[in-house]
């Protein structure tokens, strides 16, 4: 994909995504009537919407925000996981279709929007390479972006015979 179109492919689904969580968030700490009934009917307290409708909001803003790489990407994995969690409620619930429809797109749209953001929206691109001793280190040890170096950075390679 070329430099121009992957840009306007990651503004485009970074922008759907932003849109339906800002204004999912303050519907929810609006306490807009279809929402709360919305929730209650899939079974949340109203105390659990407003817990979500603030993280949608700060996820939102993160994800448009300069910097806060780490930060993105935690607001990506909620918004993922706010996502395909409201999918399963649908389900469970016996909801319309659509509603699993939506919530699954949206989730999807939130995988395009960060296998699409550009090197300078990336943990990686914001700190050093991770030394690895075969490349596949950072696959092993998950913990090592949020924490640094795992235990299989410190351990001596063992010889096998």
């Amino acid at each position: 994909m070329k430099a121009r179109a992957k840009a306007i492919a990651y503004w485009a689904a970074t922008g759907m995504i932003v849109f339906a969580m800002f204004s999912g968030g303050v519907a929810e700490l609006t306490h807009r009537p279809e929402t709360i009934n919305g929730m209650k009917e899939l079974g949340y307290p109203v105390y659990f919407i407003m817990i979500i409708g603030f993280w949608k909001l700060l996820g939102s803003v993160a994800l448009v925000a300069p910097g806060l790489p780490r930060v993105k990407e935690w607001a990506y994995a909620g918004i993922f996981f706010n996502m395909t969690g409201a999918a399963v409620s649908h389900v469970v619930n016996h909801s319309a279709g659509w509603h699993v429809g939506v919530t699954l797109s949206l989730a999807a749209i939130t995988i395009a929007s960060w296998a699409l953001r550009p090197a300078s929206r990336t943990l990686v691109a914001s700190r050093p390479a991770a030394a690895s001793i075969d490349g596949l280190t950072p696959l092993l040890d998950p913990l090592s972006p949020l924490v640094g170096p795992g235990p299989l950075l410190r351990r001596p390679l063992r010889q096998t015979a």
